[in-house]
C-alpha cells in the first residue's frame, strides 16, 4: 500500500502488507485504514503508527467457495461489518478484530449469498445477495429480521436507504435495469412495482408524498433519453449504481 503526499504529488511513505489487492476501495475510520482483499484475510491499518493493527481471517467450508474479504468493509458504532466470499456477514470489534457474530443463511439459499458491502439503517444491517434478495439481521446480535422478496437478479450493488424509523425506505438496483424499493421495518415492497430505468416492463405508481420530482440523468449528467426520462415522486435525492443519478426538483412544498 502506498500512502501519497498530495500537496508534493509523491509517495510519502509504502508498506508491503503481503495481501492480494481489491478493486473495491477501502474503507477509512479516523485514523484506521480498513483494507479490502482478494483473499481470506480482513487488515486494519493505523495511519498514524504505520503499521497493521489487526487482520481477520476468514474460514473455508469443505465444499464452500475460496473466502475472500473484497467487498469495501463498513464501519459503525464499534463495529466492522464485512462481507465474505464465503457467504458470511461478519461483524467485528473495530479496536480489537474479534468477531463478535457472524450471518450466513441457513440453509444457504445458493453458492456465496453474501458478498457485497452492507448498510446500517438504525438497528438493522441490511446486505444484498446473489440469491436475489435483501437480508436484514439485527445490528447488535446477527439475528435474522427479514429477508426480502425475490427481486429477479443477483444484487451486486450496496442498498441506500432514506429516511428514518418507521418510514425508512430501502433502494436497490439488482443486476438488471430496475429500481426497487422497500421498506426497512419489514422488508416488503414500498412500490407496486419496480422503476424501469431502460424501459423494460411497465414503471409502477410512485411513492406518495413528495414535495419534488426526479429525472434519470445518465453518469455525465445530461438527461437519460425518452426511454429513460420517466418522473417519479421522491422525498429524497436518490443516487443509483452504475450509469444513474436521480435528481431532485424542488416540488411546490419544498
Amino acid at each position: 500500500r502506498y500512502a501519497v503526499d498530495l500537496a508534493a504529488r509523491r509517495v510519502a511513505w509504502r508498506r508491503d502488507l503481503g495481501m492480494v489487492y481489491s478493486p473495491f476501495s477501502p474503507a477509512l475510520d479516523r485514523t484506521l485504514l480498513l483494507l479490502p482483499a482478494n483473499d481470506s484475510i480482513l487488515r486494519v491499518f493505523d495511519l498514524e503508527r504505520k503499521e497493521l493493527v489487526w487482520s481477520f481471517s476468514a474460514s473455508q467450508s469443505a465444499d464452500g467457495p475460496r473466502p475472500s474479504f473484497m467487498a469495501t468493509p463498513v464501519v459503525d458504532n464499534g463495529l466492522v461489518l464485512a462481507s465474505n466470499w464465503n457467504g458470511v456477514l461478519y461483524a467485528l470489534d473495530r479496536v480489537t478484530g474479534q468477531e463478535r457474530w457472524r450471518y450466513l443463511p441457513e440453509p444457504p439459499l445458493c453458492a456465496r449469498p453474501l458478498v457485497y458491502s452492507p448498510v446500517v439503517a438504525g438497528d438493522k444491517v441490511l446486505v444484498g445477495s446473489y440469491d436475489h434478495r435483501i437480508h436484514a439481521v439485527d445490528r447488535r446480535s446477527g439475528t435474522l429480521c427479514w429477508i426480502s422478496p425475490d427481486l429477479g437478479r443477483r444484487i451486486y450493488s450496496r442498498p441506500l436507504v432514506v429516511g428514518s424509523g418507521s418510514q425508512a425506505q430501502l433502494y436497490v438496483t439488482p443486476d438488471c435495469q430496475f429500481l426497487y424499493a422497500l421498506h426497512v421495518e419489514n422488508g416488503q415492497m414500498a412500490w407496486p412495482e419496480a422503476f424501469a430505468l431502460e424501459g423494460r416492463g411497465r414503471c409502477g405508481r410512485p411513492p406518495h408524498g413528495g414535495g419534488g420530482e426526479a429525472e434519470a440523468r445518465d453518469h455525465d449528467g445530461a438527461t437519460a433519453g425518452p426511454r429513460h426520462g420517466r418522473v417519479l415522486d421522491l422525498r429524497n435525492e436518490i443516487p443509483i449504481c452504475r450509469r444513474y443519478v436521480i435528481k431532485v426538483h424542488a416540488g411546490p412544498t419544498g
